[in-house]
């Protein structure tokens, strides 16, 4: 009777540290419809397991979803006996013998938040409720002499799937909030075990009940124990399309892209000596060849008296695809913006042939200072960009002056200084990853403040502006003009350097004369 008792009681902790990992809502419900127990998933909908103890199920499902669970999912003999409501369900259930089945479902449920105030039918369909994911199997005991199975109640797994509606929605448009869902998802996986060790204190219920929860867990579940599969359940199973006796007994890393593998164990060995929360992915290859996404989280627990692991994972291979699509999305925009960027570089020098070129040329040496200074590849680029079209403003300037072979007037030199502007004006409304047009604005303006348009000094320059300001002027001094022969490469170093810390940043004026001076930088 003791060792009955001791494996009774082992068997119970092994049910509680299990029922743990799953982040749904776990519920049992008696032969009268009220609920005997709730995990602390229960908060998704706002409550405490303590304010639904005792209560009837049907307090927090929307009314006309109660006419459809009593027509479609509950026993004949028990429907009608709720609260005086000749037409609500008793039970979430669908049994037609003694056969254990699931009924899976899905259904609104109402937070606490609007419980209070019992929603009406146009209320009912707003985004406030929670679209829920119900998998419940009947409870039976059998009577002394009798021979028929008893029903005395349901347990079940309600599974919050506002989640997976939204997504399917965001996918249609590119889901733009992918990266957000992810975190959620992650951070659900990481509470997941941390809900196991309260839980495990907490619930007290049979080795069935256990099965039974463990069989409809939405997760895939698996016990390791001396490097071999002790336990998995059925979704594990499925997600490898395979029985459950063809795993069991396997070392886990071999369901493991052999590419994966030697990450994956040092991950897990991790998250096991630090007790790390953070879920790793990794590739796995189904019975059928088919390459898919897993995310993880694994725990040390005791299993049948001993030391093993308990993990828990989800197959994120459809989200996997969709980032895949975005990145690819996003290169072709980048592209897309690259070949505009070109365009524009053309068009504009197609006005003033004496200075081809100009542009493609302050942008290479703009991206090469930005690199010698150590900025991000990325942020090079969007300078490089910059360089392209800095002078698109010049479209606006009549392009007798902007080729005439003599000095500029007074009238025509103050047309000259407006193109930074009208640059910006030009460019100000295209959504670049970076302020573009911002940089574009300032390329002219000095540190001194005798720059144009708006005479700003030292650090009102961003410094995306400055880089563009040296390699502008030195590019410009090195190369032919309408009104003048070129003053050669030894002429731009000296004046650059002369007016550094003045007029130039020292910084970007230092990097500029390493690429010449050191690094044999040339213009293509």
């Amino acid at each position: 009777m003791k060792r009955d008792n001791i494996l009774i009681d082992r068997s119970t902790q092994e049910f509680d540290t299990l029922v743990a990992t799953i982040p749904d809502i776990v519920y049992k419900i008696d032969g009268d419809g009220k609920f005997t127990y709730l995990n602390l998933a229960i908060r998704i909908l706002g409550y405490e397991p303590i304010d639904l103890i005792g209560k009837h199920f049907s307090e927090i499902i929307l009314p006309v979803d109660i006419t459809k669970v009593s027509r479609e999912y509950v026993l004949p003999e028990y429907a009608g006996k709720i609260t005086g409501d000749k037409n609500a369900p008793k039970l979430f259930d669908e049994r037609r013998g003694f056969e254990r089945k699931t009924t899976r479902l899905e259904v609104r449920l109402i937070p606490k938040e609007k419980n209070n105030n019992r929603i009406g039918i146009i209320e009912s369909i707003s985004q406030n409720c929670v679209t829920a994911e119900v998998n419940s199997a009947g409870i039976y005991e059998t009577n002394a002499g009798a021979k028929n199975k008893v029903f005395i109640g349901t347990v079940g797994i309600i599974r919050d799937i506002n989640d997976q509606r939204w997504m399917e929605t965001e996918l249609i448009k590119y889901a733009e909030h992918l990266e957000e869902l992810v975190a959620n998802r992650t951070e659900e996986l990481k509470k997941a075990n941390e809900r196991l060790q309260y839980v495990v204190n907490e619930l007290k219920a049979s080795e069935d009940l256990s099965t039974t929860i463990l069989e409809n867990s939405p997760i895939g579940i698996y016990i390791v124990q001396n490097k071999v599969l002790k336990y998995v359940n059925i979704q594990f199973a499925n997600a490898f399309n395979c029985r459950r006796e063809q795993i069991i007994g396997k070392n886990p890393l071999e369901l493991i892209l052999s590419e994966d593998r030697e990450r994956v164990h040092m991950q897990a060995v991790q998250m096991l000596k630090k007790g790390s929360r953070d879920a790793y992915e990794y590739r796995v290859c189904d019975a059928n060849g088919h390459i898919k996404w897993i995310m993880e989280t694994v725990v040390s627990i005791q299993y049948q008296g001993k030391q093993a692991i308990l993990g828990n994972f989800i197959d994120i291979t459809n989200r996997k695809h969709s980032e895949e699509k975005l990145q690819e999305g996003h290169e072709q925009l980048q592209k897309t913006l690259k070949g505009i960027t070109h365009a524009i570089a053309a068009t504009i020098e197609l006005r003033d042939p004496y200075t081809a070129g100009h542009q493609t040329r302050v942008a290479q040496l703009a991206q090469a200072i930005a690199l010698e200074l150590n900025l991000p590849e990325e942020l090079a680029d969007q300078i490089y960009t910059a360089g392209l079209i800095h002078d698109i403003g010049k479209i606006s300037i009549p392009a007798e002056i902007l080729s005439k072979p003599g000095n500029l007037n007074d009238v025509e030199y103050s047309l000259i200084k407006m193109h930074p502007q009208a640059s910006y004006n030009i460019l100000e409304n295209i959504d670049f990853p970076c302020p573009v047009a911002r940089w574009v604005l300032e390329h002219h303006e000095l540190l001194d403040g005798s720059g144009y348009p708006n005479g700003l000094k030292g650090d009102q320059i961003s410094l995306q502006a400055r880089i563009l300001t040296v390699a502008d002027v030195f590019e410009a001094m090195s190369s032919h003009r309408p009104y003048r022969a070129s003053l050669g490469t030894d002429e731009a170093i000296k004046e650059i350097n002369e007016k550094k810390g003045k007029q130039y940043d020292s910084d970007v004026v230092d990097a500029c004369l390493r690429l010449f001076t050191e690094k044999g930088f040339k213009f293509n």
